[in-house]
């Protein structure tokens, strides 16, 4: 292990980057199997200095077992930031409880999923977590239904969060107050829904909401 080591410590000793960080993962993919915890541990020492918008990865995290079942590859614990290439097919609802139940992902800080198949099943996966409680940003999006902006709304989750985006559909009153009287929504810095049925009723709950900033409530014309 001494050779492989001294081999990839260039990229460890390298400014911080996306790149740079991609090619680290890279170097773990073929690596033996008995000696990948230890050397998980030497990478997560090293990368201590590095800022966690630089420690992002995506599809290279996924892999595929004998059985056909998609897994979450071990070294994924040194990723801090996750996003997929953006797609027009978004990303599968299955991948997103895969995302919220894995425990490799338990130390991700950033996790970027504005694409349209987290739906309410993936929106309420994420809000049930319990391997994400040290998020800090979080973004959800297009279309998540009463159901998960509920789930979203009423989670504890994420004690350490700093930074929340939601986009979906809301079609229901008590779906407006839920949000309305959710401390969480204090994070929001975006609030993207549109509407399917609200009545003026639920537009006044979002209005006088103690905790949704003023200037992103929506209105009758804007949802």
């Amino acid at each position: 292990m001494t050779e492989r080591l001294a081999e990839l410590q260039p990229l460890l000793d390298q400014p911080p980057s996306v790149s740079a960080f991609e090619q680290i993962l890279a170097r773990l993919d073929d690596w033996p199997a008995p000696e990948l915890e230890a050397v998980i541990a030497h990478v997560e020492a090293a990368l201590q200095r590095w800022p966690d918008e630089a420690r992002c990865a995506g599809e290279q995290l996924l892999s595929e077992g004998p059985d056909g079942a998609v897994r979450v590859k071990a070294y994924a614990v040194l990723v801090r930031r996750l996003e997929f290439e953006p797609s027009h097919a978004g990303c599968e609802p299955w991948l997103i409880v895969l995302i919220a139940r894995a425990p490799e992902l338990r130390n991700l800080t950033i996790l970027n999923l504005p694409c349209e198949d987290v739906e309410g099943v993936g929106a309420e996966a994420i809000a049930s977590s319990t391997t994400l409680g040290k998020l800090k940003q979080l973004r959800l999006g297009d279309r998540i239904d009463d159901d998960g902006l509920c789930a979203i709304a009423n989670s504890t989750a994420f004690p350490q969060l700093e930074l929340l985006e939601l986009r979906g559909w809301i079609s229901d009153d008590e779906t407006a107050e839920v949000l309305a009287n959710s401390p969480l929504m204090t994070k929001l810095v975006a609030l993207n829904l549109e509407d399917d049925g609200l009545s003026e009723d639920g537009y006044r709950a979002l209005a006088e909401s103690p905790f949704i900033p003023a200037f992103l409530v929506p209105t009758a014309a804007s949802v």
